[in-house]
């Protein structure tokens, strides 16, 4: 079984923290993407793993927030899940509460099914949701991957810590307006099947992004 780890940082004392408690054998396969000079947003950072994922063919990518603090298993519990699990049945691999998408795997096959992640959600907000939606429509298409919830020794510092600690501003607002016009709805009350409901455009489509820093290191779609 072979992972590759993905760890966006914009502020660096949030993630010295997180890696203190990170067991040495997952740091090993870290990537730690530094967005404190320059922010690429979240999308845009997990892509940059995404890409290696799917260019080595590796089993997994795990995303990881700063915000997350190991117990003593620091890390390798979660890890272990990985192996339980076929990447082909079970595409996502979601810690339960109080982690949740702070920590979470996903599966190649999923990458290679709904392809990367939405940088129009620039610098961050609903990224997750719009993968999660994908991930539920091929479900419902009966091809996609089950989304797995298991629980793991570590917790959270707080919602949203690095942005508020490291001064980001965003718009949740542009993000929400985004996420309606491609899926008719809130997260969890889409009305749109396809994206922005054209039944012609794979899962995997979203168009290039307006503001120029989210494609600055990122492509778009596949």
């Amino acid at each position: 079984m072979s992972y590759l780890i993905v760890l966006p940082s914009i502020h660096p004392p949030s993630t010295e923290r997180c890696l203190a408690g990170m067991a040495p054998a997952l740091k090993d396969r870290l990537l730690l993407v530094d967005n404190s000079t320059l922010n690429r947003g979240l999308a845009a950072s997990w892509n940059l793993g995404a890409r290696v994922v799917l260019d080595q063919r590796l089993d997994w990518l795990v995303i990881l927030s700063a915000g997350t603090r190991f117990g003593p298993a620091g890390g390798e519990d979660f890890v272990a899940l990985l192996d339980r699990y076929d990447g082909v049945s079970t595409w996502v691999i979601e810690s339960e509460a109080p982690v949740n998408q702070h920590l979470m795997a996903w599966s190649r096959p999923m990458l290679e099914g709904i392809g990367l992640v939405d940088c129009n959600f620039f610098p961050i907000y609903l990224d997750e949701a719009d993968a999660c939606r994908r991930v539920h429509v091929a479900q419902a298409e009966g091809w996609g991957g089950e989304w797995e919830k298991e629980p793991v020794d570590a917790w959270v510092t707080m919602v949203g810590h690095a942005t508020k600690l490291a001064g980001v501003r965003y718009d949740w607002d542009r993000s929400l307006n985004y996420y309606l016009s491609k899926w008719g709805g809130r997260s969890g009350d889409e009305r749109f099947a396809r994206p922005f409901n054209d039944p012609n455009l794979p899962l995997w489509f979203w168009p290039v992004p307006p503001d120029p820093r989210a494609v600055e290191h990122e492509g778009w779609g596949r």
